[in-house]
């Protein structure tokens, strides 16, 4: 009793053997003698318990199972502060995070929101610009849990860029007074035929 074969532990194990019409001869953990209170690392190993009746006919049982009591731990790829549009999809990724087997899941909540995400990578996107917390808990194959790392999303309004005095596909006989005109943002590249333009208004 106390662990079954293939067994994924994140706690020692109480190991108790019950024996029926005989006697315990002898435990055994990894081929080595082994009594209960006796420490067990951690990694792979194999129990055996070995049991004789008054006819000396024996009977072997072996468990195999694995002790991990190490916790992953989190790491939220994109960093501490998150930029992001509105209305426009993020990725937010937790490939970084680490463990000393195989991470089984990741669990993310958003404070905006009381549903959960899964997965290595989950994608968002935010209608109101504003802040916001994500958080992050991994957990690995043998039930340990890592410490939930927080990360802030800082939403904005997405640029608007509005430009006056041309149309597109317009056809023209004269001179045109062009302007552009960017909301919640800057202009950082203006072109016209390829060529880069300082000034956001200008004459064609």
């Amino acid at each position: 009793e106390g662990i079954i074969e293939g067994a994924k532990i994140n706690a020692d194990p109480e190991i108790k053997v019950v024996v029926s019409d005989g006697v315990l001869v002898g435990t055994y953990l990894d081929g080595v003698a082994w009594l209960p209170g006796d420490a067990i690392t951690e990694g792979a190993h194999t129990f055996k318990a070995v049991a004789e009746n008054i006819e000396q006919q024996q009977r072997v049982v072996e468990i195999s199972f694995s002790l991990d009591k190490t916790p992953p731990i989190a790491v939220i790829d994109n960093g501490a502060l998150i930029q992001a549009a509105t209305s426009k999809a993020i990725s937010i990724s937790a490939l970084q995070s680490t463990d000393n087997n195989k991470i089984s899941s990741y669990s993310w909540s958003f404070s905006d929101t009381e549903q959960k995400y899964n997965g290595a990578t989950v994608w968002r996107t935010f209608a109101t610009a504003g802040e916001y917390t994500v958080t992050l808990i991994v957990k690995d194959d043998h039930g340990n849990e890592s410490q939930p790392v927080e990360a802030r999303i800082v939403v904005s309004d997405a640029p608007v860029i509005e430009i006056s005095g041309v149309e597109h596909g317009g056809m023209y006989n004269q001179d045109l007074e062009v302007g552009i005109t960017v909301t919640n943002g800057a202009p950082t590249l203006i072109t016209l035929n390829a060529n880069a333009l300082s000034e956001t208004s200008f004459t064609i």
